[in-house]
């Protein structure tokens, strides 16, 4: 079993295990063709383009920001710590003028499953408690060209339950949905073909939770052919899962092992929970 913890106390699960990448009850991921309606398919020579900014955001199932006012809070919050930073920058920008840069200096020591590095932004939405509901992260991502060190790009999940954390991670071994799944260990989906990398993709990553008899997360996303992919997981709940009171999101980079300088750009980011 490979281990992974990506940790933010306060808004996913703080636990050992919170986003442990591992074998334990293996997941079997699918990769489908599907067009996506309103998918956004970057053109080449994308990333100095300059696209329209959503519309506005219904605050009471959803938190969005476009970055373009030069803040992210409210409704999001810094969740950066060892090393890592964020900022509101114009170096980058799906939409105009500016995007989020989230910053990883080289680390060769120091960080830890219980003790990450993170450079996001992190926020939540409180639910009524329903026993079945569904989180939806969309944003605009320029993805690096990753390295072997197994890191995280963005996640959900609610908070304090690290039964249903969901990240798109990548490691040696590839691009995954990574599904966090305690007590019997975590399951990882293959993104396959991967994502565009080194420029937009608009991504958008769902997570269907019905009861406590299982969870499905579909991630759709460009190839790196400018092609619209799905691809899915499925795991279970592991559990009697009382209904979560919140949802919540972290959009940026997580490592908890020696890493490289890593930067990501961010934009149009908008979290919806029904």
């Amino acid at each position: 079993m490979r281990t992974l913890a990506f940790l933010a106390c306060g808004l996913l699960a703080c636990s050992g295990d919170t986003f442990a990448t591992g074998d334990a009850g293996g997941s079997d991921g699918e990769t489908d063709d599907t067009a996506v309606p309103d998918a956004v398919v970057p053109d080449a020579g994308s990333v100095d383009a300059c696209a329209p900014a959503p519309g506005a955001c219904n605050t009471t199932d959803q938190r969005c920001t476009s970055f373009d006012d030069g803040t992210y809070t409210p409704p999001f919050d810094d969740l950066s710590t060892n090393g890592g930073t964020v900022s509101v920058d114009p170096t980058k920008s799906f939409s105009c003028p500016d995007g989020l840069k989230a910053s990883m200096p080289p680390i060769t020591t120091g960080v830890s499953p219980a003790s990450p590095a993170i450079a996001a932004i992190g926020g939540k939405i409180t639910l009524g408690g329903s026993p079945s509901y569904k989180i939806t992260l969309e944003l605009d991502v320029w993805l690096p060209s990753p390295s072997a060190v197994p890191t995280s790009f963005f996640a959900v999940g609610p908070p304090g339950d690290s039964a249903d954390a969901v990240a798109l991670t990548h490691d040696a071994t590839g691009w995954h949905i990574h599904l966090a799944a305690e007590p019997e260990g975590s399951q990882d989906s293959d993104v396959s073909p991967p994502p565009l990398t080194e420029d937009w993709n608009h991504m958008k990553l769902t997570t269907n939770v019905s009861s406590v008899a299982a969870t499905q997360t579909t991630l759709e996303y460009v190839d790196a052919s400018r092609q619209t992919k799905t691809a899915t997981a499925v795991g279970s709940t592991y559990g009697a899962l009382p209904p979560p009171t919140s949802l919540g999101a972290i959009v940026g980079i997580t490592v908890v092992t020696a890493t490289p300088a890593t930067v990501a750009f961010y934009d149009d980011v908008e979290l919806t929970a029904d």
